[in-house]
């Protein structure tokens, strides 16, 4: 299972992310990622994801570990959609086994890997 997820953001519009814009002066202006955004995303469904685990399994009845569960998903589908449809995956490593695999990873055990993710993101932006 590879979890690399390359080194492009925004794939759709085939920016490197190291890359960024000349100026009318020839200077680069590097334009913010939303990294920052996706960071805080995360930060409050995971708030979201926890404290509704502590008031469900508060309640112990059985639909609760469902939507548990439910919540769980859906807080890893919400940060699929966002996060990595905006990250373009390498070329040589984007075959349709490698994508599914890493995306179904992060949508299952999104607690554990996105921070890795974030993290790739920061040290291939700022590093």
């Amino acid at each position: 299972m590879d979890m690399s997820i390359g080194n492009h953001l925004n794939a759709r519009s085939g920016r490197r992310s190291g890359r960024g814009r000349k100026n009318r002066t020839g200077k680069r202006q590097y334009r913010p990622l939303p990294i920052w955004n996706w960071i805080g995303l995360y930060l409050a469904l995971f708030i979201l994801s926890l404290t509704s685990k502590v008031a469900l399994f508060s309640l112990d009845t059985g639909w609760s570990i469902a939507l548990s569960v439910l919540i769980h998903l859906l807080c890893g589908y919400i940060l699929n959609v966002v996060v990595l449809r905006n990250i373009g995956f390498h070329h040589v490593y984007s075959t349709l086994r490698n994508v599914a695999v890493t995306k179904f990873v992060a949508f299952v055990l999104w607690p554990l890997t996105y921070p890795v993710i974030f993290v790739q993101l920061l040290v291939v932006r700022y590093l």
